[in-house]
Order: structure tokens, then sequence, then C-alpha cells
């Protein structure tokens, strides 16, 4: 087999899918409503984030969480974790979420809430993060990189304190509007995939240094 070799380092492209959803304005939201899109497996942990938003409800009974995914392994500990909530009904298993496509009430919520074990690049957090949903997150995978606590997201280590500092942002409308306008920006002007790979597919072509992305995320 011949070994091909490149005379230029290959750069990576953007994973960011070409979603642009309406973002409501800060006073349309609800403070307290928490959602979550993904898989029901395992590695998600989603008990543990039912479990966080279960010490929100206790203090604050009009919270709710929306949990949108396919059933899968770990559905039956999910239900487990939400039988343990203080108000029936405040949690609700929303069903699969077609890909791209943001229903409601994610538009009216306010915390991306997902406590996964590890991750690639967790592509949820940041779609979420472009609708303005501020990430209520463990620090897995590429989630450490993009998730900055106190300033676009709530990183989670101490489940009680998460708790505590969810409850203070929702608390507080000029916070929450700020750290919401962060996570926006934080993906503002990153191409979507398709834009980034023609780029970088058109730039080996002609042999010229691709820029964008890699640039502002390498």
């Amino acid at each position: 087999m011949t070994k091909q070799v490149f005379s230029r380092d290959a750069r990576p492209v953007s994973f960011l899918l070409d979603v642009k959803p309406q973002r409501p304005r800060g006073e349309d939201r609800t403070p307290l409503d928490f959602v979550y899109w993904g898989r029901h497996a395992h590695s998600k942990d989603v008990p543990r984030a039912v479990r966080i938003f279960n010490r929100v409800l206790a203090v604050h009974p009009h919270a709710r969480f929306f949990i949108y995914g396919q059933e899968g392994p770990a559905t039956g500990d999910i239900r487990a974790a939400i039988a343990e909530a203080s108000v029936p009904g405040a949690i609700r298993l929303m069903g699969a979420k077609p890909p791209g496509d943001f229903p409601h009430p994610i538009e009216r919520c306010t915390f991306f809430l997902m406590t996964s074990r590890w991750e690639g690049m967790a592509v949820s957090v940041v779609e979420a993060m472009q609708l303005g949903l501020i990430p209520v997150v463990t620090p897995v995978g590429e989630i450490a990189n993009y998730c900055r606590a106190g300033t676009n997201a709530v990183i989670v280590d101490d489940d009680d304190a998460a708790a505590r500092e969810v409850m203070s942002i929702a608390a507080d409308a000029c916070r929450r509007e700020t750290m919401s306008a962060a996570a926006i920006a934080c993906w503002a002007g990153v191409p979507d995939y398709s834009t980034d790979f023609r780029r970088a597919y058109e730039s080996l072509l002609m042999d010229e240094p691709a820029s964008s992305w890699s640039r502002n995320h390498g």
C-alpha cells in the first residue's frame, strides 16, 4: 500500500448542524423550566439529572422538567427517579425529539440539564446553547472546553451546590439574560457542518489554508 504524505496538517471541521431556531426573549422563558434531549442510556445518567431537579422542585413546586428521548436501557431508572418527585406530574417524558426540531415547550425553558458520565462533543448541549438555554452539565468530554462555570453554564460537581446555583440564577433575571446571551455568543459566527466541510474541501483543491473554525476553536 502506498503511503500518502500531505504537505500540511489536517484541520477540524465544524460539527454544528444547520439549525437556526427562533430564540425567545428572556421574558418569554419560564425561569424554572428545564429540558433534556438525548438517549435514555446509562452513560447519560438522566436519573442524576432528575434528582438534581427534584432538589429544586422541593423548594419551587412550580418548576418543570421535560425529558425528550426514545425509551432505552435507562428508562426504568429514570422512571424510578421521577417517582421520587415531590410534585406528581412535574417531570414529563416527552418521547423522541426529531433531529433539528425544537417543539414546544423547549422554547420556553431556561435550563438544559444533562449529567452525563462521559461524552464526546455533546452536540445536544451545543444546540441548547444556540437556543439560549443555560446548560447545567457535568464537565465531561468536550463540554469542559466550551461551558464556563458562572459565565454561560452551571457545572455540576456537587448536586446540592448545583441545585442551589440554579435557583439563584432563576431568581435573578439579569443574570439569566447575561448567561443566556453568553451561551449564544459562544457559537456565534461558527459555520455549520456542511458549509465548513465545503470550505475545507475547496481549500484542499486550491491548496490554500482553510480558516474559520480551527482558528477560533483549535
